[in-house]
């Protein structure tokens, strides 16, 4: 037990480290890492009341990365501002019909983003409405400040991953079974839209992540809004193949070129993921640099 504990306790650690963020108890329960066993909250407190993990203010970290602390500090400021125009965004998607979710992933549910970061945005769409869901998205984006771009990010609108209700299971575009970025970015999703339930039934289809991060999800609290009328989504669903036309003409060529060769790009009518610049194979390989280091 203690052994597993220990290994879970120091993989949650080193994986937050990557980015620079100390962890207080409580959230080393919530992100324990692959357990074997269920553990509750005094467990992992009992063991880091008596283990020899460095810790400071409440915070625990890795040897000599004490100065992470004022780091944390420093972006927990900084992202509530990112918040702040990450709500107002929320509220005008929201208006779109035929949007069920809207959240915000890379590391935003601990205030950890860089001043300079784009707000990254995950969308849940009605069956057979993503296209146009993602025109619409886009267009309205700009009204808030535009796209990010290669010299430009800071707090810009990053739309680059749609799916759509029918297609809520992601154990399929995980890179392995030990995609740890992926089972961290896919847990710490912050709702800030949730129509018809969709999270909750997108929780139940991921149920397999339970496996690898089991006590994120207790005692979640979920947002519901109302359901839009039918009539608006009619009245607008004759313009799904259009959408999908315009975008497909204007997408950049790599973009076509790379899809569906493997989890990066992905372009379907159920799912539009354009990660093509993902890291997922460089922080897994960091990671196991890191572990095999202090373990």
């Amino acid at each position: 037990m203690e052994n597993d504990l220990k290994k879970s306790i120091l993989s949650t650690i080193v994986f937050f480290d990557m980015f620079d963020y100390p962890l207080t108890k409580e959230e080393i329960w919530k992100f324990l890492y692959f357990p074997q066993q269920d553990y509750s909250l005094d467990d992992v407190k009992k063991f880091l009341d008596h283990g020899n993990i460095n810790h400071k203010e409440d915070f625990y970290f890795l040897s000599n990365r004490e100065e992470i602390i004022n780091t944390r500090k420093k972006r927990e400021k900084e992202s509530l501002n990112k918040y702040k125009k990450t709500k107002r965004v929320v509220k005008v998607f929201g208006l779109i019909p035929f949007v069920q979710v809207v959240a915000i992933g890379n590391f935003m549910p601990q205030k950890n983003t860089r001043s300079k970061s784009d707000l990254d945005f995950f969308i849940v769409t009605k069956k057979n409405r993503i296209w146009l869901t993602r025109f619409i998205t886009i267009l309205l984006s700009y009204l808030f400040g535009g796209r990010p771009t290669p010299k430009n990010q800071k707090n810009k609108i990053c739309l680059t991953f749609y799916t759509s209700e029918d297609n809520l299971n992601f154990q399929n575009i995980a890179l392995h079974k030990n995609d740890i970025y992926f089972h961290y970015w896919l847990a710490s999703l912050v709702v800030l839209y949730n129509k018809n339930q969709t999270y909750e039934k997108f929780i139940k289809e991921n149920e397999w992540l339970k496996k690898y991060l089991p006590n994120v999800f207790k005692n979640i609290a979920f947002t519901n809004t109302k359901t839009a009328s039918k009539k608006q989504c009619r009245l607008v669903s004759r313009f799904e193949k259009l959408a999908k036309k315009i975008q497909l003409k204007k997408m950049p060529k790599h973009l076509k070129e790379q899809a569906n060769k493997n989890t990066n790009i992905i372009i379907n009518d159920k799912m539009l993921k354009f990660h093509d610049k993902d890291k997922r194979k460089h922080y897994y390989n960091k990671f196991l640099s890191l572990i095999n280091r202090v373990y």
